[in-house]
């Protein structure tokens, strides 16, 4: 508006409308989320959830590996930080209980989401790049497959080799 003059009054004004309404849809979904999180932890379900894995002797490899496969496929249908505010209630102490660094899980978890985010079908991400770009939906999932692949790999390093994703906390905070 300033410094290009492509938008005038009118158009600010209509940015700001639809920058509203893509706003209050995000924030409904995580309402909606919080909800369900308050629920779930209200009906002790985290707990219960946490004596079932826990008394079938899951090892924290095989937590992390159905971890990994729920959080991505979540990722793939609803937005990131929905999934994470419905997951994280549930996995939380589950992880405590396998020895899991919360950091780490938390790293795990934003890393899961991010990958959802533009992973086919329904990753949110290929749909703003769709509409932004103007290209075929089909298109622009061909064009995205190598970059799932080179995360995928990268989510496998950060779960499985904890100090990739603690060593700047240890090195701030030291042990």
């Amino acid at each position: 508006m300033v410094i290009y003059k492509e938008l005038d009054l009118r158009g600010l004004y209509q940015a700001a409308v639809q920058s509203a309404i893509t706003t209050a849809q995000v924030m409904v979904l995580l309402a909606g989320a919080s909800v369900f999180g308050w629920l779930l932890t209200v009906g002790q379900i985290p707990q219960d959830l946490t004596k079932l894995v826990i008394e079938s002797n899951s090892s924290p490899v095989m937590f992390l590996i159905g971890i990994n496969i729920i959080l991505i496929l979540a990722g793939m249908f609803i937005d990131g930080s929905s999934a994470i505010v419905i997951l994280a209630p549930l996995v939380y102490p589950i992880a405590l209980q396998l020895g899991i660094d919360p950091v780490h899980l938390g790293v795990i978890m934003v890393a899961n989401a991010a990958i959802g985010m533009f992973t086919p079908p329904f990753g949110l991400n290929l749909f703003v790049a769709a509409f932004t770009t103007g290209l075929p939906i089909i298109d622009i999932m061909k064009a995205v497959m190598p970059f799932v692949a080179i995360s995928i790999l990268v989510l496998l390093l950060i779960t499985y080799i904890p100090d990739v994703s603690l060593l700047l906390p240890k090195m701030v905070y030291g042990n």
